[in-house]
């Protein structure tokens, strides 16, 4: 029960960065409004988190956002330029 929870988590989050990708018609397009909301989610992530483990609310959102904004330019420098 535990792997399938964590599994739909993971496929619920992984819509936030690419839902609007879904109303635009180009890649380029979806990139402006993609980076915010993932920004925002990743603090919305880290701040529940934090409330649940003890770490602290806002440290917890200031490390998800930093941690995962840094992936995130990793992973699409990495790539290359959105096409």
């Amino acid at each position: 029960m535990t792997a399938l929870t964590i599994a739909f988590a993971y496929m619920a989050g992984g819509q936030v960065p690419l839902s609007p990708y879904f109303f635009v018609r180009s890649s380029q397009e979806g990139l402006l409004p993609s980076v915010p909301m993932t920004l925002v989610a990743l603090a919305l992530f880290g701040y529940v988190k934090g409330r649940f483990t003890g770490a602290g609310p806002w440290k917890s959102a200031g490390q998800s956002v930093l941690v995962g904004g840094i992936t995130a330019a990793a992973a699409l420098t990495r790539q290359g330029p959105v096409a």
